[in-house]
């Protein structure tokens, strides 16, 4: 008797949850096949009933997950006035607490080099998720401010890059100040005063 429609998404789901969890934290080509079955508590046997391939999994782990631009869109849907909401986030982003938690936080951050290098399939999905969290960027430039694309991709830039350089530092000391500088440089491309969290008027 085959498994159910529901079971079968539970059983993608795991695998999902897994092969994020540890492409975040061992890069593409650190985590095998074997060892993200294992961690989602099933046998290398079941995998390609769900994927084509490793490369096909990377691509649906990129599809699926992009927890920055979910946590902003949240955070714009529950109050759309609530400019400070999405912006608190965007400094949770940048917080300290986020550099040891590389298999949890952002597969941007994590694996942006291993996507460069990856299928064309995977830097498609790849670059899907790079829109998706400019427009949510992009949603809360500053009314005022000009050029709200670019700021959007600038302000993308920043984040990803400044989480991905400060947990490649050995400094903590040097870690922490480039979350902070870079913090207060988002905040200011996208229109607003890092000091008060308000709009620059």
């Amino acid at each position: 008797m085959g498994y159910s429609k529901a079971h079968t998404e539970r059983v993608r789901r795991r695998i999902l949850d897994s092969a994020g969890r540890l492409f975040r934290r061992h890069g593409f080509h650190g985590a095998a096949i074997d060892d993200i079955m294992a961690d989602a508590g099933l046998t290398r046997g079941g995998f390609y009933a769900h994927f084509k391939s490793k490369e096909d999994l990377l691509t649906r782990v990129v599809e699926d997950e992009l927890e920055f631009a979910t946590r902003l869109r949240e955070a714009r849907e529950e109050d759309p006035d609530d400019v400070e909401a999405a912006l608190k986030r965007i400094e949770y982003y940048l917080a300290p607490g986020n550099l040891k938690r590389v298999g949890a936080a952002c597969t941007l951050a994590a694996n942006a080099s291993d996507l460069g290098r990856s299928s064309r399939a995977a830097r498609k999905a790849f670059t899907r998720s790079f829109h998706g969290l400019v427009e949510e960027f992009r949603a809360i430039v500053a009314i005022d401010a000009d050029a709200p694309d670019e700021r959007a991709v600038a302000a993308v830039c920043t984040c990803v890059g400044a989480l991905a350089m400060a947990r490649a530092v050995t400094d903590a000391d040097l870690a922490r100040r480039l979350l902070a500088s870079s913090r207060n440089a988002v905040l200011r491309e996208l229109g607003y005063d890092p000091r008060r969290l308000s709009p620059e008027i």
